[in-house]
């Protein structure tokens, strides 16, 4: 992940995440990520999702509220949160070696796969190059939510699903694919709580909501 990226987060939810126990989250929480945006987000899907964490994160971001965590491509995990880790992979710093994991025996665990900041996919053989959503979902066996850096940033949840819809979206390689795949409605905005909001708003989230504690 470019850490020029550290302060300021364009993000493109797809929405309909189905009812479900478990999640399968991708997320690249690069070294120079802001944890301030990062922690409500873990907070609001840790409680019904399988995170994996990809990529250097710091003692900043708070896994306090994340129940099984894997991690890939750093040990800094282990000093910051030990204990906290229910399974760590140890694989390529871009997060390569996880998301190859995630389309193969580690998407039996899950029924929705969540792919943050998929920077990663180019990393993956027979993805190499180019971000191809299409190519990637016709090689993971459930439906998959992308959440990626975008270039407006709307006011509301409201307005960033206008937004993404009226096709505002126009800095990401292969957009027509993003937005033809499984991942129907996308969400913009750099606000952690307008990202927040709308993780709360999806299909199945209502009931897993979880507030941070001590904050």
């Amino acid at each position: 992940m470019n850490t020029n990226h550290q302060s300021s987060y364009w993000l493109a939810i797809a929405a309909d995440l189905p009812e479900s126990p478990e999640t399968l989250v991708l997320l690249d929480a690069g070294s120079g990520t802001d944890p301030s945006l990062w922690n409500p987000v873990i907070d609001s899907l840790a409680s019904s999702s399988v995170l994996i964490m990809v990529g250097q994160y710091g003692p900043g971001t708070d896994l306090h509220e994340a129940t099984s965590v894997i991690v890939s491509g750093t040990n800094e995990a282990r000093r910051n949160h030990p204990g906290l880790v229910h399974r760590i992979l140890v694989g390529s710093q871009r997060g390569s070696h996880a998301l190859q994991l995630a389309i193969s025996e580690q998407t039996s665990i899950a029924t929705h796969l969540v792919l943050i900041d998929p920077e990663p996919i180019a990393h993956v053989p027979g993805c190499a190059d180019h971000w191809s959503i299409t190519l990637l979902q016709e090689r993971i066996p459930v439906p998959t939510t992308i959440i990626l850096h975008g270039s407006t940033a709307p006011d509301s949840a409201d307005a960033a699903r206008r937004a993404a819809q009226e096709s505002e979206i126009r800095s990401f390689p292969n957009r027509r694919e993003i937005l033809a795949g499984r991942s129907r409605t996308c969400i913009l905005s750099e606000r952690p709580d307008v990202v927040i909001e709308a993780i709360k708003s999806l299909p199945g989230m209502q009931s897993h909501n979880v507030q941070r504690s001590g904050t």
